[in-house]
């Protein structure tokens, strides 16, 4: 049995517990922690919350990890491109056909777990900043400590981050612009230096 004894940071004042604890136990699926949330493990200064509830900041959080888990997750070889890579942050252009994060029954490695081995000399372990669907490719951004990942977090938040789509459609366009209600199959990620394809797969993103 493992113990974790958290205390909430400024950077999580007002966030929910889920977020908090996802953020901060790298080494559990999301699932996992939903998990111990559900079935007590987690309390806030000796009582049980909910993983929707909005933490204060200073609060006490203890997590108890049961043996039994055993969803603990580690770096795994993965081939990667990288898009950037600094002291406090790394982006990854994602294929694809990989998850973010790893989950139960899954053979392929995921991102996290591919970075996570890039990382493994330096003893860091990523923090994800933004997710992507399975079948969606894109970039990937993965902070190497938690004042890089609250940072950046909060800028995605706040929509702070630009983000510029080119559909790629058939026919004539009757309007110059307006909100599009169907499906997109295909996107362009379109930026200044690079310009990179992301594909989603189904019926695509809305």
């Amino acid at each position: 049995m493992q113990r974790h004894i958290l205390h909430v940071p400024d950077e999580f004042h007002g966030k929910t517990l889920l977020e908090f604890l996802n953020a901060t136990l790298h080494d559990l699926l999301k699932g996992t922690i939903e998990r111990l949330i559900r079935e007590g493990c987690v309390e806030i200064e000796g009582r049980k919350k909910t993983a929707e509830w909005r933490l204060l900041k200073g609060l006490e959080v203890q997590v108890t990890v049961p043996e039994d888990v055993g969803t603990a997750i580690g770096p795994r070889q993965l081939e990667l491109e990288i898009l950037h890579e600094d002291a406090r942050l790394i982006a990854i252009n994602k294929e694809a056909g990989f998850s973010t994060t790893p989950g139960y029954g899954q053979e392929k490695p995921s991102l996290l777990e591919g970075v996570w081995y890039h990382l493994r000399e330096a003893e860091i372990k990523p923090r994800i900043v933004n997710r992507l669907d399975k079948e969606t490719s894109g970039v990937l951004l993965f902070a190497k400590d938690d004042q890089a990942h609250s940072f950046l977090a909060t800028q995605f938040e706040k929509r702070m981050v630009e983000k510029l789509y080119l559909a790629l459609v058939a026919g004539a366009m009757e309007d110059d612009h307006g909100p599009a209600s169907q499906g997109l199959l295909a996107v362009l990620l379109v930026d200044e230096h690079l310009g990179r394809l992301a594909r989603v797969g189904g019926e695509g993103q809305r």
